[in-house]
């Protein structure tokens, strides 16, 4: 609200990394001025925390904006079978969905410099994240 009213920005992408991530999937289901919606390692429990009252992946179904997830092969945080029901929900959406993957990242491989996976899957990654969001401005 405060960009459309104060920057009088019309047209508002998201990018979340983590627990960013996460809030970023939910933000977006909710809120149809979103135009673009990445996510990186987004972290999503299942079953969720005490402390979660949304449901992230349920939640993502609702997304009408493009998305763009970043899942690494080694995540400590969300499981393979989080990532398969995120993009499953994702993927019954009429919007454009990109998915990547990089199996030998960790968690957190964008802002990390070990081991050699993580920098390696980052060159590849940022310009295509980078992208994705600069598409979606139109």
């Amino acid at each position: 609200t405060h960009l459309g009213n104060a920057l009088h920005t019309t047209s508002v992408r998201l990018i979340g990394f983590c627990l960013g991530g996460r809030y970023a999937l939910m933000t977006a289901a909710q809120d149809t001025r979103i135009k673009a919606c990445a996510a990186a390692y987004p972290s999503i429990d299942i079953p969720r925390l005490s402390s979660q009252e949304l449901d992230a992946v349920a939640l993502a179904a609702d997304i009408r904006c493009p998305v763009h997830v970043l899942q690494p092969g080694h995540d400590h945080v969300a499981s393979v079978e989080t990532y398969a029901a995120l993009k499953a929900a994702l993927h019954k959406r009429a919007a454009p969905t990109i998915w990547q993957y990089y199996p030998d990242a960790e968690h957190g491989f964008m802002h990390r410099k070990e081991p050699a996976a993580n920098p390696a899957a980052s060159v590849i990654a940022s310009p295509q994240f980078i992208a994705f969001l600069r598409a979606c401005l139109l």
